[in-house]
């Protein structure tokens, strides 16, 4: 489902920035405090040519700071691919933004502040980056789904699904429908599809070894 928000165009299926209000998340505060990037000091330090800053720079309140980012090769701020998410956090605003991250969740979207982003404090159709569980504490949230582990789903059952002689019309129905329960947060192991799906499915689990039954004897050892 595509949505034009505020001049911009969204995908319900492609992740998007995901907002929220930076004291929300129980650790948040202390993730900014112990890695963010404050911007301010960044943009204090090409003019200052002191060594210690303790006595020539403090922290403002409105300062905005970075999270998951390092500089390129040009000097810029990059998300940094190799950090578990990315963020920018507006002091003046007291918001959150997840520009890039491993978990996402199914939200609404914002409101004309931030166009074509996410709201994650409200759960809606549209899928946008979020804060590691870690980072969530044990503040409630919407649910939060690994985007490595379901992107890894959707490529097996591409591959399941190409491998057949299932009628074009039919494979892009069944394997549709099962993205985007995948993209909900479940798993393989719970889709339930009908028809032709099914079989390929099933024959594709039990070569995982992921069959609901084989579920059920793990859990009862």
């Amino acid at each position: 489902m595509k949505t034009l928000h505020y001049g911009i165009t969204v995908s319900s299926e492609s992740p998007i920035t995901g907002v929220v209000d930076t004291t929300a998340p129980e650790w948040l505060l202390e993730e900014i405090d112990l890695h963010g990037i404050d911007l301010d000091f960044e943009e204090h330090c090409k003019e200052c040519t002191r060594e210690y800053h303790d006595d020539c720079y403090e922290t403002d309140p409105s300062t905005n700071y970075l999270l998951g980012y390092k500089k390129n090769l040009k000097g810029d701020f990059v998300p940094d691919l190799d950090a578990e998410f990315s963020a920018i956090m507006n002091g003046n605003e007291n918001t959150t933004q997840v520009t890039r991250s491993n978990w996402v969740s199914r939200v609404m979207l914002c409101s004309p502040c931030y166009p074509g982003q996410g709201d994650l404090g409200n759960s809606g159709d549209y899928l946008a980056y979020t804060l590691p569980p870690g980072v969530w504490g044990n503040h409630n949230h919407i649910q939060i789904n690994e985007l490595s582990v379901t992107l890894g789903s959707i490529r097996e059952l591409y591959d399941a699904f190409y491998n057949t002689d299932l009628n074009t019309l039919d494979f892009a129905a069944d394997f549709f429908y099962m993205i985007g329960e995948l993209l909900n947060g479940k798993k393989l192991n719970e889709l339930n599809p009908a028809g032709s799906a099914a079989g390929t499915l099933k024959l594709m689990l039990e070569n995982k070894g992921m069959t609901a039954k084989e579920n059920m004897k793990s859990v009862r050892a």
